[in-house]
């Protein structure tokens, strides 16, 4: 009999290993029958010495709390999201002033600006392009600090004219900003980006 395992991609999306994980132990674990109708008996098999069944109890409780958050972790991070095009900006910045934002108060940026739709207009310092994988960056040549843009699968094909060097609008949706002590500098994550139809190649 072959082992039951899984395989955890090189993802830059953590939240998407979390989601193969959840999904693995959904459909391999938690509804195998034989799985169940084993921890059902070793569950609630007769105690010895007439012990209380109060163990049992707590047991069944923890185990149903364990379930119902894995569901609701499972259906928030699976939940659709509005597509980028069609939602509105809540603000617009170059690139440099972002990240300016970050290295004046980090948490307090990461307050403000994270989960919203957010346009940055800047140059194109790299570029990271794979099957499953299309990432550009802004970086601030003074201090190192960057901003990274995730693209949407949609995009891709948008994508295949922009080279480094080139200036560009980007809108999404920002993750958060870090601060590597190593590096010394921060970082900002932008996810389900996608290019603004009135960008312009300089």
């Amino acid at each position: 009999m072959q082992p039951i395992g899984f395989v955890i991609r090189n993802d830059t999306n953590p939240a998407n290993n979390l989601i193969r994980v959840i999904d693995f132990f959904l459909k391999k674990c938690l509804f195998n029958v034989r799985t169940l109708y084993i921890c059902h008996t070793i569950l609630f098999m007769k105690t010895k010495s007439g012990r209380s069944n109060w163990l049992k109890y707590f047991i069944t409780f923890i185990s149903i709390v364990i379930v119902a958050a894995i569901f609701i972790i499972y259906h928030y991070l699976t939940k659709p999201h509005n597509d980028t095009a069609i939602v509105e900006s809540k603000y617009e910045f170059s690139a440099m002033n972002f990240i300016q934002e970050f290295h004046s108060d980090l948490q307090g940026a990461n307050k403000k600006y994270a989960e919203h739709i957010i346009t940055v207009n800047g140059r194109v310092s790299e570029l990271e392009k794979s099957d499953s994988l299309h990432n550009i960056k802004m970086t601030d040549s003074s201090n190192g600090s960057y901003i990274i843009f995730n693209f949407q699968n949609n995009q891709f094909e948008n994508l295949r004219s922009v080279k480094k060097g080139d200036s560009i609008s980007i809108k999404g949706s920002c993750s958060n900003g870090n601060f590597s002590r190593i590096l010394d500098v921060y970082s900002i994550t932008f996810k389900r980006c996608i290019i603004n139809s009135n960008f312009n190649n300089q």
